[in-house]
């Protein structure tokens, strides 16, 4: 399998956790760690974007009990690396799953980056 084919299966079934896993290994034997763990902090919290039915939309969120999806809630450290404009309530919306996803996996390699320079 190449790396298309290992995201085409992420997008068709987010809530596959394994699936994400397996993206993940792909992404590190191919030379990006970075991204590799990213995708696996996604898979280990089992993160999903929300959906929004009457924007339509895609969405990250923080905030807690405001959003019926708890999945779709991330730390406010990664929330606030995310780089798209920020929707109303809080939140960042996005035209589908692989656009979600990859802001967050961007924002999660910003957090750790930022992280360890501080260090």
């Amino acid at each position: 399998m190449n790396g298309a084919s290992l995201l085409a299966a992420v997008l068709d079934d987010p809530t596959d956790h394994v699936a994400k896993l397996i993206l993940a290994d792909w992404i590190e034997e191919n030379g990006d760690g970075k991204r590799a763990w990213a995708w696996r902090w996604i898979a280990s919290w089992g993160r999903v974007p929300g959906y929004e039915v009457e924007q339509p939309n895609y969405f990250w969120g923080c905030g807690g009990d405001e959003w019926k999806r708890e999945s779709s809630q991330l730390p406010i450290t990664i929330y606030m690396s995310l780089s798209m404009t920020s929707g109303l309530g809080g939140k960042y919306f996005y035209d589908g799953y692989e656009e979600a996803y990859e802001d967050l996996v961007q924002a999660l390699v910003r957090a750790r980056n930022d992280l360890r320079r501080r260090r």
